[in-house]
């Protein structure tokens, strides 16, 4: 998945745009392994939005997921960098659900395949929350994000899905 206003320009095809999207294709993603509903894992692929150059910030994640100015905490929306917090991967798996001694785990399938291809294996994992409903006050859905930055710093590599929002960020 990109956006829509992105990834036109013939010129924008570079070798390392390639590179990210051969990545992306080799991936045998699923569905969203929390949460309520079966909702598919798709590939993504963003412009990198960065404020200023060195270190990413959670803002130039948010901006570059198009996300601002609706991100916000009153509405639970998170970011962070913690695998066990995050929505679409199996995480915490007990002993007899796992299938090898590694599922479960940062550095296993399609997680791991991710978290090795982006610059310093640093992930982020955003919950943005659709608006709310109006007749109820709450939102339905939730969009679920992993990105970390391409080596060429240039784009955000990485998932995206979404779940029914009851319950899943309780």
């Amino acid at each position: 998945m990109v956006f829509e206003n992105q990834f036109k320009e013939k010129v924008q095809w570079t070798p390392e745009l390639e590179h990210i999207l051969a990545f992306l294709k080799e991936l045998r993603l699923a569905n969203c392994y929390y949460g309520s509903t079966e909702a598919p894992v798709l590939p993504f692929i963003c412009e990198l939005v960065q404020a200023e150059r060195g270190q990413v910030s959670n803002e130039d994640i948010i901006n570059s997921l198009k996300l601002s100015p609706h991100f916000s905490e009153e509405l639970n929306d998170q970011i962070h960098n913690d695998f066990h917090k995050q929505h679409i991967f199996s995480h915490d798996l007990e002993e007899g659900e796992k299938k090898n001694p590694q599922d479960g785990t940062e550095g296993f399938g399609n997680h791991g395949a991710l978290k090795n291809f982006v610059r310093q294996g640093k992930l982020w994992y955003v919950i943005a929350h659709q608006t709310p409903n109006k007749e109820y006050g709450f939102s339905e859905y939730v969009v679920l994000f992993a990105v970390g930055v391409s080596n060429c710093g240039r784009y955000l590599v990485g998932v995206v899905s979404y779940q029914s929002c009851h319950n899943l960020c309780d």
